[in-house]
């Protein structure tokens, strides 16, 4: 099982509908659920016509369901885990931003909360 389809399993896992699309050269993955609405793709040449946005090109973009207005704009981005312990990690912080304090902090744009990488003893 690759990346793609293990997060796929684990997000499904923890209570989120996943919604999965091919295209010829990526999957595609919408997710919602626990007030989170999120998009990610396996990772592909960004340099394909039907290349997909590079917020979710290889990474999961997330935000709280009643703040997403762009997938740039989402204060979760975060590479598709490839550890358990990253695996964790995103489930903790879509947790966090499907959460009250989660949703005030993306809707203020508090960027210093955002979240764009591992913590580096996740990795």
């Amino acid at each position: 099982m690759n990346e793609f389809e293990n997060l796929v399993k684990v997000l499904q896992q923890h209570g989120y509908t996943v919604i999965v699309s091919k295209n010829p050269h990526y999957q595609h993955a919408r997710v919602l659920g626990n007030n989170i609405t999120a998009s990610f793709c396996s990772a592909h040449d960004r340099m394909f016509e039907d290349a997909s946005y590079a917020h979710v090109n290889g990474k999961i973009a997330a935000d709280n369901i009643n703040c997403r207005d762009n997938w740039q704009k989402c204060p979760l981005e975060l590479d598709i885990p490839s550890s358990n312990e990253e695996m964790n990690y995103l489930l903790e912080q879509l947790a966090y931003w499907g959460s009250q304090e989660g949703y005030e902090n993306s809707k203020k744009c508090r960027q210093d909360t955002y979240i764009h990488k591992y913590p580096t003893l996740v990795k």
